[in-house]
């Protein structure tokens, strides 16, 4: 019965485009089949029970029916080109109950002669995104377009991409036009947005004009709903009228010339705050001077505002700059960003201490609680010198939720809260332009002694400890489930610095953390067992030519390659204990060569000090060193 080896048959180099004409040979394994099968079959089943994968990586996500992966600095890219002009190419997602007519979206781009009666809001080369619900009249089918992160923005990019193409910008809560773009209406009117605030107020002051309607029916609305108050007549001042503002916004919606010099005059006029002002102590708000809005909004108030007669606010001589309006929904919320506060006597009261805090002073002590609703901004050292933590409290904590858990463990000087569901990140940014100049540290300085008069650190002391510490029924972990320490190897000094780094896990059902790795200066020592999923690759030393005579070092060798024409001798040098060195050997020379292994008889396979190799033949050798010692040092000979 004539054979044929599959190595011999001819190649195939391009496949027929009738795929059901190409047979390959298969073999089933269930039913220990050996047969031919078509290539059309193959590809119909080859991704039948698993998903598409194109590319090295493993797929990582559940429910993925396909997966494309690949690894560029540049871009990856998923291309979908139809050759003919007129028509487009699209990647549409249907719903399970689809028809091909609806119920599906649609993005895609036109062809460069694209001319399609039934979609004539689109060109040649348009880019679209659309969604068809069950029917053309339906209210199913919207299309959502946002972010679900909680302060990301929208952004309209026209002409480019890059910042200066930004026209538009939608956050969580209002729309931002970019500076020097216009709003155009149906009737072809444009208002024009400029970069400067007061042409902002302008801008409302004439959009809300432009028609007499729009001014009335926003005025009804806000006088028939009790949340706003629009006040759109002069106040006669000298009519001593009482205004109460009681849990009410207040909106100017007109804009006000800074160059003029307006007169806000609350002169005789009584102004009731329902939250602490006691109107039988006539307090009163007395603003003597006109507020020129050319002058930055300079507000003096010379009368002081006794509330209870305890809490004094004194802003005699004092300039206030209210940046932005007052949120009534905040309970009137006062934001004095980029103001300068400055008390008659150099002080402020603390209403959570019965001391005066001397917060101006740089020698003064604030000993209350204080509260800082933005950023704060220190130039220069911060020292917290807290002494007085307690063991299961932490000296300086940082909670992004407001609350945190109490420490279980004594000396916790910095504790770290994150938000729920989100993973809790520190991050330390380095930069520079040389090498190895600037870059991120996490140093633990370990010494014996006291933190002003520090002595060196001695052997087997911890110089810095990486733990993990899960929660368990009732606490976490009070030395980490798992960790990485960094340890000392003598003592100390600074020509002496020797060190190791320690890894430690604990086993599933057990609490008792167990040393598994230990790095040291010049070995790795492992507890447990080690299972490389590739194995492990070794530095060879391979001896140029023929050789006579070779080396086989067990501290700086692990495998060894070498060829002989005339007989080979092997010198055994630096025994390690527990080091196993292998060996391949040839004899190129046609004849018989004899080979010296270095071990003595009986510690080798051959009972020989010596073996024969064959002419034109290799052996494979394996050194096993017992005790660090020739004397118990063995040979095998394959």
């Amino acid at each position: 019965m004539p054979t044929v080896k599959i190595s011999e048959l001819p190649e195939i180099y391009h496949l027929s485009t009738n795929t059901e004409a190409t047979l390959v040979v298969g073999v089933d394994l269930d039913t220990g089949t050996t047969g031919k099968i078509n290539v059309a079959t193959l590809g119909e089943g080859l991704y039948a029970f698993q998903p598409l994968k194109v590319g090295q990586n493993q797929v990582l996500f559940s429910n993925t029916i396909g997966q494309f992966s690949g690894n560029s600095n540049t871009y990856l890219q998923i291309n979908n080109q139809n050759f003919n002009s007129n028509g487009s190419s699209d990647y549409v997602a249907s719903a399970s109950d689809s028809d091909n007519t609806n119920k599906y979206i649609d993005m895609g781009i036109n062809g460069p002669t694209f001319n399609d009666p039934t979609y004539t809001s689109m060109k040649p080369y348009d880019g679209y995104v659309y969604v068809r619900g069950t029917t053309d009249t339906s209210t199913t089918g919207n299309l959502v377009i946002g972010t679900a992160s909680s302060f990301a923005n929208i952004v309209y990019i026209v002409g480019g991409t890059v910042t200066n193409n930004i026209v538009a910008r939608m956050t969580k809560t209002d729309l931002q036009l970019s500076a020097g773009y216009n709003i155009k209406f149906g009737d072809g009117s444009i208002q024009s947005v400029a970069a400067s605030p007061v042409n902002y107020s302008q801008a409302a002051f004439t959009l809300a004009n432009n028609t007499s309607v729009l001014s009335q029916a926003a005025f009804n609305v806000a006088n028939t709903s009790s949340a706003n108050t629009f006040i759109t007549q002069g106040v006669d001042a000298s009519q001593n009228v009482r205004l109460d503002f009681s849990n009410t916004r207040m909106t100017i919606i007109e804009g006000t010339d800074a160059s003029q010099n307006v007169r806000l005059d609350f002169s005789n006029t009584r102004m009731t705050i329902n939250d602490g002002v006691n109107d039988t102590q006539n307090s009163r708000i007395g603003v003597v001077e006109s507020v020129n809005f050319s002058q930055n909004a300079r507000m003096i108030i010379i009368e002081n505002t006794d509330v209870s007669q305890n809490i004094r606010l004194a802003f005699s001589n004092t300039r206030m700059d209210i940046i932005d309006g007052v949120n009534a929904s905040q309970n009137v919320r006062l934001d004095f960003s980029n103001t300068a506060i400055n008390a008659t006597d150099g002080k402020m009261q603390s209403a959570y201490n019965t001391a005066n805090s001397a917060l101006p002073n740089t020698t003064g002590t604030f000993a209350g609680t204080l509260n800082i609703l933005n950023n704060l901004t220190v130039n220069g050292t911060v020292v917290l010198a807290n002494t007085n933590f307690a063991n299961t409290e932490a000296a300086f904590r940082i909670t992004a939720t407001g609350s945190s858990r109490t420490p279980t463990q004594a000396g916790t000087l910095m504790q770290l809260t994150g938000k729920a569901n989100t993973a809790a990140r520190v991050l330390i940014d380095s930069f520079g332009t040389t090498q190895n100049t600037a870059y991120s540290v996490i140093a633990g300085r370990s010494a014996r002694g006291t933190v002003d008069s520090p002595t060196p650190t001695q052997n087997n002391d911890i110089l810095l400890r990486l733990a993990g510490n899960s929660y368990g029924t009732t606490g976490y972990a009070p030395f980490g489930a798992a960790r990485i320490d960094f340890v000392a190897t003598e003592n100390q000094s600074d020509t002496n610095r020797g060190s190791r780094i320690i890894f430690s896990n604990t086993p599933n059902g057990s609490n008792v953390i167990n040393q598994i790795a230990s790095f040291n200066a010049d070995s790795v020592e492992f507890s447990g067992a080690v299972g490389p999923e590739k194995g492990f690759i070794y530095t060879p030393n391979i001896y140029p030519s023929s050789q006579t005579a070779i080396t086989i070092d067990f501290a700086n060798n692990s495998v060894v390659r070498a060829q002989t024409a005339a007989g080979l001798v092997v010198t055994l040098s630096n025994f390690i204990r527990g080091k196993v060195v292998e060996a391949w050997i040839t004899n190129t020379n046609g004849g018989n060569q004899t080979f010296t292994h270095g071990c003595s008889a009986i510690n080798s396979t051959v009972n020989s000090t010596t073996h024969t190799i064959p002419g034109t033949s290799s052996i494979f050798v394996r050194y096993w060193c017992m005790d660090g010692t020739l004397a118990n040092t063995f040979v095998a000979i394959t």
